[in-house]
């Protein structure tokens, strides 16, 4: 895989629910935000993180290697959230997730 740098813009937004990942590593939207994840039947994307269960593994293309998710801890509340879009392909690395841009 090459990685390339690109151009972003990001939106901020505030979100009432929210899904941390891997010991608060990763946080997301629980939906329409695509992740590149792989459990006992499948690898690919899935467009909603919700779906996403301890088990699954969330891969990390820095290292090429799969992290494991061990714990999905749902918050709600007031964060804030970067929808971020670049000039490229549109799939970009947030805290080692392969992710795509959010479909929203």
């Amino acid at each position: 895989m090459k990685l390339t740098k690109e151009r972003i813009t990001y939106i901020t937004e505030s979100y009432s629910q929210f899904l941390e990942m891997i010991n608060g590593k990763i946080g997301v939207t629980p939906s329409d935000q695509p992740m590149y994840v792989r459990n006992g039947t499948y690898t690919g994307w899935v467009k909603n993180p919700s779906v996403i269960k301890p088990g699954w593994s969330i891969y990390d293309p820095y290292n090429m290697s799969w992290v494991s998710v061990r714990n999905v801890t749902y918050l709600t509340g007031a964060y804030p959230v970067y929808n971020i879009y670049t000039n490229g392909t549109n799939d970009y690395i947030v805290n080692g997730a392969l992710t795509d841009v959010k479909i929203a």
